[in-house]
C-alpha cells in the first residue's frame, strides 16, 4: 500500500470511528429512562439542568444582603427542574427532544472542553460558567438559540418561585386580586 492510499485509508477510519462515536452517544441520550417523579427528564437530564440552573442563577449568600432577603440558587430548587419537565411534557415531542439533547450537549461538550475529561455538572462554578457562556454567544446560530430557549424555560421556573419573588420584593397579584 502507497503512502497516499494510507492516508485515504486512515482519514476515512477515523471519519467512521466519529461518526459510530457521535451516533453511540445520541443514542444513549435517546434511550434513558425517565426519572422517577418526572414525566420527560432522566436522572442525568435532572442532574445536568440542576447544574445549568445553578450555574445561571448562582444565589446570593445571607450575609450579602438582609437575612431572609438572599436570592436562592436555582440548583437548590427542585421547582425549577419540575417546571422544565412540566414544560417539556406538555410541548412538543420535537422540542422536548432539542431541550434534552441541548442538555446532553453541553454535558458532554465540557468533557472536551480542555480535554481534562470532566462533565458540566462536576465542574466549579467558574468553569461551568464560562462555558455556558460560549453557548450563549456561539458562531452557530442554532447552539444559541437552544441555550437561549433552555435559559428561558429555567428562568420561567427560577422566577416564578415564591422565594424568588420574596426575595426579590416582587408581588405578583394575579386577577387583580
Amino acid at each position: 500500500m502507497d503512502r497516499r492510499s494510507f492516508l485515504k485509508a486512515t482519514g476515512l477510519s477515523s471519519l467512521a470511528v466519529a461518526f459510530g462515536s457521535a451516533t453511540y452517544r445520541v443514542s444513549h441520550w435517546w434511550l434513558q429512562p425517565t426519572a422517577d417523579d418526572f414525566e420527560v427528564l432522566s436522572n442525568s437530564e435532572v442532574r445536568i439542568a440542576r447544574a445549568v440552573a445553578g450555574t445561571i442563577f448562582p444565589g446570593e449568600q445571607a450575609s450579602e444582603v438582609d437575612e431572609g432577603a438572599a436570592l436562592p440558587d436555582g440548583a437548590e430548587l427542585p421547582e425549577v427542574i419540575d417546571y422544565l419537565d412540566r414544560y417539556l411534557a406538555t410541548s412538543t415531542d420535537d422540542l422536548s427532544r432539542m431541550i434534552q439533547l441541548a442538555l446532553h450537549a453541553i454535558e458532554d461538550a465540557a468533557i472536551f472542553d480542555d480535554w481534562t475529561f470532566t462533565p458540566f455538572h462536576a465542574r466549579p462554578q467558574s468553569e461551568r460558567v464560562a462555558i455556558l457562556q460560549a453557548w450563549d454567544h456561539s458562531n452557530l446560530m442554532v447552539r444559541r438559540k437552544v441555550f437561549k430557549g433552555l435559559k428561558m424555560i429555567i428562568a420561567g421556573g427560577y422566577c416564578r418561585h415564591d422565594r424568588v419573588r420574596g426575595a426579590a420584593n416582587i408581588e405578583f397579584l394575579c386577577g387583580g386580586q
